[in-house]
């Protein structure tokens, strides 16, 4: 018995060390993608801040090309650890945005310009009705912070151009109701980014 069983184990265990980190790549990659299946062809993908489109999933890799045309391969094993984000499965857009208005801006100014921020989103039809509207924090050096927080309607986060303008028409009539009510504003620092 042990002249046939040494010599089985003895190969097993070096195949195993040779080829241990293989079976566990393949392993790992058929898990992820056969289980969690976290996207499919055409859905678009955040790993590790950056973005990418899936193109083609196989057992091993994941094909992808990046907003500038770029291919890319990422290995499945790799992705079953890292946090993706994805964008085609996520649910609608929202428009969020934090404006900081002078600290002497009266509290009557401030209700007058959540009731229009009101007003228009139950009119234009890009928005849902009823937007979260309210006073963050107070503070005399830095102002006050006022919170908006409007849904938009069949709008998904992977619809980028449409998203873009949701946000940019918010924006837009934001900046024009402060304006008209003479409130002195400062946005948050917004991250810009350019490509080709």
């Amino acid at each position: 018995f042990l002249a046939v069983f040494v010599p089985y184990l003895s190969v097993s265990l070096s195949f195993s060390f040779m080829f241990g980190g293989v079976a566990a790549d393949f392993l790992e990659s058929g898990l992820m993608i056969i289980m969690n299946h976290p996207y499919d062809v055409g859905d678009r993908i955040t790993v590790g801040g950056e973005t990418f489109i899936v193109d083609r999933i196989n057992l091993m890799r994941t094909t992808c090309y990046t907003p500038a045309n770029k291919y890319v391969q990422l290995r499945n094993s790799t992705l079953a650890k890292s946090h993706i984000t994805n964008w085609h499965r996520s649910g609608e857009y929202v428009v969020e945005v934090e404006v900081m208005v002078d600290a002497r801006t009266p509290g009557v100014v401030i209700a007058a310009i959540f009731k229009r921020v009101r007003e228009y989103c139950d009119k234009v039809p890009l928005f849902r009705p009823d937007p979260i509207v309210q006073l963050m924090s107070m503070d005399e050096a830095n102002g006050i912070s006022l919170y908006m927080w409007i849904d938009c309607k069949e709008i998904t986060w992977s619809q980028t151009l449409l998203r873009l303008e949701a946000r940019a028409r918010f924006l837009d009539f934001l900046h024009s109701t402060l304006a008209k009510f003479n409130v002195i504003y400062s946005l948050p620092q917004q991250p810009v980014v350019m490509l080709k």
